[in-house]
């Protein structure tokens, strides 16, 4: 029974009893009388429900204040939970439009952005970890031989020095530079000025 159909039922009955106590009017003749008038405003129509067996359409009548039959009411109570799930957990994505205005699609209930929004905002991530130059390098006594290579993503190296990647993901506490900028409990000297030397920003 759905909420509204059912607060109706239960004021009714409750004005029914209040009839039936202050005029001396039986109350089982009363109440059969109101239920008559009061189910003409809720029709039966047929059942939303389908056969499980044959994927055909339920040919049932609902019960009244109901879209589904005695069989298929189950299904209505589990979507009337699952819409009340939804209202609890959905809200509008925080994300702007190209039009100056916030997104209207609704969230998953654990981001603050929709869909589509956490996929362009991951698709822009990941151009930012893009052509990432390589961190290794030689020093020769004075001198510092930096790679002028680019960086596989994810990764410190190019493919050329990829053996120094699990040695310097441990050294370096982090897998690669993207990890590194994020936490900025991470301080390394030789990260920095690798960075300065790029001039990465």
């Amino acid at each position: 029974m759905n909420k509204i159909y059912k607060s109706v039922h239960e004021f009714v009955n409750i004005i029914v009893q209040n009839i039936s106590d202050n005029y001396n009017i039986p109350l089982e003749d009363l109440s059969s009388h109101v239920k008559r008038e009061f189910f003409k405003s809720h029709q039966r129509i047929i059942c939303k429900g389908f056969n499980l067996t044959n994927g055909k359409k339920c040919k049932a009548l609902s019960k009244p204040g109901h879209e589904y039959c005695q069989r298929h009411l189950p299904v209505e109570n589990e979507q009337s939970e699952q819409s009340e799930q939804r209202e609890k957990t959905f809200f509008q994505c925080k994300a702007m439009t190209n039009e100056g205005i916030q997104c209207t699609r609704s969230t998953n209930g654990s981001s603050e952005y929709c869909g589509l929004h956490l996929y362009k905002m991951n698709i822009i991530d990941k151009r930012k970890k893009k052509n990432v130059p390589c961190f290794y390098y030689n020093e020769y006594d004075d001198d510092i031989e930096y790679c002028k290579h680019t960086a596989i993503m994810d990764t410190w190296f190019c493919k050329k020095h990829q053996e120094s990647q699990p040695l310097y993901s441990r050294l370096y506490k982090c897998k690669c530079l993207h990890d590194y900028l994020k936490d900025t409990n991470l301080k390394n000297k030789t990260i920095d000025s690798i960075i300065l030397h790029h001039d990465i920003k």
